[in-house]
């Protein structure tokens, strides 16, 4: 049995094993990488800029419908608790390795020794 805990904004849902952001248009830094950088699974809306989630295997970006975000949450939901870890595993991973300040900071040196190079 999957207990359902809704925390915060009614727009946002977090489940043990999984967080759930339905805004149409939110920029999800934040909220989105904090869940990532605990471990968890996100799903995130086309309106956010999460397109990470899907290509790096730690989430899911849908369309704002009923439908999708029922299917979404049906998928996660189906998954063994070892997949649902292993997806926040790469999540936390693409939160470190992008992210994180010193990610940040590292980006940011690679693109000003590129530019004054």
């Amino acid at each position: 049995m999957t207990v359902i805990t809704p925390i915060g904004f009614v727009r946002t849902l977090y489940l043990r094993t999984l967080f759930v952001e339905t805004w149409h248009a939110a920029s999800l830094r934040g909220t989105g990488d904090e869940a990532l950088a605990t471990g968890l699974p996100v799903i995130a809306t086309t309106g956010t800029p999460w397109q990470e989630l899907e290509k790096e295997r730690c989430g899911w970006w849908i369309t704002l419908t009923v439908d999708n975000l029922v299917k979404a949450i049906a998928e996660a939901l189906q998954l063994q608790p070892e997949e649902l870890k292993a997806m926040g595993a790469r999540g936390r991973k693409l939160v470190e390795d992008k992210y994180e300040i010193g990610a940040v900071a590292r980006q940011m040196k690679e693109f000003y020794e590129t530019v004054f190079n």
